[in-house]
């Protein structure tokens, strides 16, 4: 038995190790709330097959955190889960997700690229090429509910992308189920 994992019932709701690249056991269901929150040590966790949700502040400020496997299995990341990661330079999320919340990668200042459907979104790019304008024609949506994409900051631009393509909206953002099912379609 690891002791350096707190699991009951499925679900890892502290880790106490100090290692710097992390495997979660295989019986865990769910990462709960502030699981791994300031685990200064960790470079890279990978999270087994099974788990669907990852819990509020799971891995909040985990600055070192640089890589991190999602499971097929993952459905849902919970309000700043990975928030502070400041480390983490892309994210690959898994087919089957249905809902990122808005503020999970928030302060995720180096995060550039995050792949969505097997499509890879570098926001950089996304940053220079597209202004409200190009967006909102893209997507068919009235310019006046879309957040100006430029000018936003960093954490912005990746929850918007997020927003948009893996739950459908957001704050700022809509798109139309059947536009959403007709993107994954696409890609």
């Amino acid at each position: 038995m690891n002791h350096d994992f707190e699991i009951y019932d499925g679900v890892l709701n502290k880790y106490h190790g100090s290692d710097q690249n992390v495997v979660i056991p295989g019986d865990v269901t769910k990462i709960g709330s502030s699981a791994f929150e300031d685990c200064r040590t960790m470079l890279s966790v990978e999270i087994p097959e099974g788990v669907t949700t990852i819990g509020r502040f799971a891995f909040f400020g985990c600055q070192r955190l640089a890589d991190v496997k999602l499971p097929e299995s993952l459905t849902t990341i919970e309000e700043k889960a990975f928030r502070d990661c400041s480390a983490l330079e892309d994210i690959a999320f898994p087919d089957g997700i249905t809902h990122v919340a808005g503020d999970a990668f928030e302060g995720c200042h180096y995060l550039e690229e995050i792949t969505i459907f097997g499509e890879v979104f570098s926001i950089e790019e996304m940053m220079e090429e597209y202004d409200s304008g190009e967006i909102a024609e893209d997507f068919d949506i009235d310019e006046d509910e879309i957040c100006n994409l430029t000018e936003a900051v960093h954490d912005v631009a990746v929850s918007e992308l997020v927003q948009l393509l893996i739950n459908g909206k957001s704050e700022n953002l809509y798109m139309p189920e059947d536009l959403r099912d007709e993107l994954k379609q696409n890609l």
